[in-house]
């Protein structure tokens, strides 16, 4: 059994602890918008596709408006960024000028669309050989997607 000074030791410590708690709450900055964030880690898609991992640095948000966040979606940007070079040579029609489209949902399923989304094509036929052959892109690009 522990004797009052114990246990007035232990409520003692236990009261600096919420105080140091509460202390650093106040001080926390609320981030609710980008210009909110200071510092960033995550992942960098590089040009080579590969990624780089900052995640045990931190920094600067002006320096690196390409980190993401994790590994997965810095992995999907580099998909959504071949994609986007790919689009073009499958009839594609990216700037959304055409009132209806055909589009690959995260299904693979190919559905008429009039919204204006990315993965976008004039025909379903095109729709379908891009799928038969980059199938493993859209799967990489999902996360973003």
């Amino acid at each position: 059994m522990k004797s009052k000074e114990e246990k007035i030791k232990e409520l003692q410590d236990t009261l600096e602890s919420v105080k140091q708690e509460l202390e650093s709450l106040k001080n926390e900055k609320k981030v609710l918008v980008w210009d909110d964030i200071e510092h960033v880690c995550g992942f960098d898609p590089e040009c080579d596709g590969t990624t780089t991992d900052y995640t045990e640095i931190s920094i600067s948000k002006e320096r690196c408006h390409t980190t993401f966040k994790t590994k997965e979606q810095a992995e999907a940007a580099i998909a959504l960024a071949k994609i986007s070079q790919l689009l073009p040579y499958y009839n594609s029609e990216p700037t959304g000028r055409l009132n209806v489209k055909c589009t690959i949902d995260k299904d693979y399923k190919i559905l008429a669309t009039e919204d204006n989304v990315f993965l976008s094509f004039n025909k379903a036929r095109m729709a379908e050989e891009f799928l038969k052959h980059n199938r493993s892109l859209i799967r990489q690009a999902k996360p973003l997607l």
